[in-house]
């Protein structure tokens, strides 16, 4: 798998640019031979080219989805863990604060 995940596939989808030759190259990574799938090199229209942005935006969300569909349950559970951990840090060091002292007396 290739560093960057989602972000690396929304630049590859957006990254064409037509030459004066009439080519399309991406310039993301020159001489790659995946086709500019979305025609976002040849669309002039602003508003064509924000709609072909929104497209390749969620085709980047439904893949990186796809890759880890549980990916919001295990944030939401370690955030539980984290809690979990930082209430168990404070007990055990009223405890250790509560003993030491009983032994600093003796």
């Amino acid at each position: 798998a290739r560093q960057g995940g989602a972000r690396y596939i929304y630049s590859l989808l957006l990254a064409y640019e037509a030459r004066g030759d009439g080519a399309i190259e991406n310039t993301l990574f020159p001489g790659i031979r995946m086709p500019d799938v979305l025609a976002y090199s040849i669309e002039v229209d602003e508003e064509v080219r924000q709609r072909l942005e929104q497209k390749a935006r969620d085709v980047t969300a439904f893949l990186a989805w796809t890759a880890d569909p549980r990916a919001e349950e295990r944030h939401m559970l370690g955030r539980y863990v984290l809690a979990y951990l930082f209430f168990l840090t404070v007990l055990l060091y009223l405890v250790k604060r509560k003993t030491w002292a009983r032994l600093k007396e003796d």
